[in-house]
């Protein structure tokens, strides 16, 4: 797998500059060393020395920059993607026991009308939602959440309802699970993208 280092322009002139700097230093350096060289070798070998060592560090130093900026890039961005594939995974789960609250009362909404099969009530259920909902975080929106406390807290009241279920709020019901099933499915796309 080929990776593309990408930088932004002020990186590229930053170490543009740098190293022209430390061209220029060098230069520099061996040009007073080329001057001295006849009068005194210590002090040339001396300047040329100092100057090889400096420009060393700060080529080295430039290197590690480099280096430094695109690890943090990636890891922050390995980061972004794992929170955005747990929190996708959790809102599959909400999905996934939405999708069944609305099968179950679309089958059996007229049972529920008729006060028959009102035990299928009981397999009705928000714990998907209950467990996984202060994991969502700030990568979910606040519209999203809403929505789905305002389902859940729906469903909840649908489910303890001890007298017949009129076809009317079932078909409300399973209105509101369809609507925040799409909703869910946006913001999963969303969070890919």
């Amino acid at each position: 797998m080929s990776k593309k280092l990408q930088f932004s322009i002020k990186e590229i002139v930053s170490i543009l500059l740098l190293t022209v700097i430390v061209s220029l230093i060098v230069f520099m350096c061996v040009s007073i060393a080329y001057n001295y060289l006849d009068s005194s070798p210590e002090i040339a070998s001396a300047l040329i020395g100092a100057g090889g060592n400096f420009s060393g560090g700060v080529l080295g130093g430039i290197v590690a920059y480099i280096v430094a900026a695109y690890q943090i890039k990636n890891s922050t961005k390995f980061e972004d993607v794992k929170l955005a594939r747990k929190i996708s995974s959790l809102l599959l789960l909400i999905k996934a026991e939405l999708n069944h609250n609305m099968k179950l009362i679309s089958n059996c909404k007229e049972d529920f009308a008729n006060r028959k099969n009102l035990e299928l009530l009981n397999t009705i259920t928000i714990d998907a939602w209950l467990n996984n909902a202060d994991k969502l975080g700030e990568k979910v929106s606040i519209e999203l959440i809403e929505s789905l406390i305002n389902c859940t807290a729906l469903i909840s009241t649908y489910k303890s309802t001890t007298d017949a279920i009129e076809e009317n709020l079932s078909n409300g019901v399973i209105q509101k699970i369809t609507d925040n099933i799409q909703k869910i499915e946006i913001e999963i796309t969303n969070l890919k993208g």
